[in-house]
Parts: C-alpha cells; structure tokens; sequence
C-alpha cells in the first residue's frame, strides 16, 4: 500500500516536470524561428514621421493640398491641414525609396523623390501658380 500512494504522489511532480520541459522547448524555437526571419518576438519595425509643408511659392502661405506618397508597398492620400502641414508614418528599414505627388487648386503640380530616411524629416514644397 505505501508504495502505491507513492506512485501517486509522484505523478504530479512528474506531470509538471513534463510541462516545464514541453514549454522550455516551445520558447525555444520561437527564439530559432525568430532568429531565421531576422525578427525578435515582439519587437516592432521602427517608425520615422516624415512631414511635408506645402506652399505657396510666391506668398509663402500654406496651401490646401492633396498629398500622394508612393512607396514600394503602394500608395497613400492625405490633405494637407490649416497650416499646409501633412504627415506620414515611414518604416526606413523596409521603405527606401519614396515620392511625394501634391496637387492643389489654381497651382501646378509637384513631385518629390525622397531617399532613404534614418530619422524623422520635413520638407517644405512651394507651388507655383498655374
């Protein structure tokens, strides 16, 4: 009889044992996994603000615009605010290249190739009357 009850006594600890192990395991190859893929389990790409001011050339004033930047992953439409301000979230370690296409009313249009980005950036863009 007492051997029994020590049989018994030693399943949970051996259950447990069991689990540690299955779970020491699983975090392990989530660390391999992550190591493969050149991405660390949790951490978010990093995120740079690029801010345009648009303008008008002759005046200085900011205009009411509509602002398209392109980047490899596709294309994305903003108006600009009251102080002729519009911003973009830019990831720089994927999107290298960009262009910045603003259209405004009574102006001609106007491009911007912007290289790679390393920190958050602003660039005014002046409109010329058309």
């Amino acid at each position: 009889m007492e051997l029994l009850l020590v049989a018994n006594s030693a399943g949970p600890v051996v259950l447990v044992a069991v689990v540690t192990a299955i779970g020491g395991i699983l975090i392990a190859l989530v660390k391999i996994i992550g190591k493969i893929f050149g991405k660390k389990p949790g951490k978010k790409p990093k995120v740079i603000q690029l801010v345009l001011f648009v303008k008008d050339r002759a005046s200085e004033k900011p205009l009411s615009a509509l602002v398209t930047l392109e980047r490899l992953t596709g294309s994305e439409e903003r108006s600009t605010d009251s102080t002729g301000t519009v911003k973009f979230d830019v990831a720089p370690d994927v999107e290298r290249s960009l262009r910045a296409r603003v259209s405004a009313e009574g102006h001609r249009d106007r491009s911007l190739e912007i290289g790679a980005l390393a920190n958050d950036k602003s660039y005014t863009l002046l409109l010329d009357p058309s």
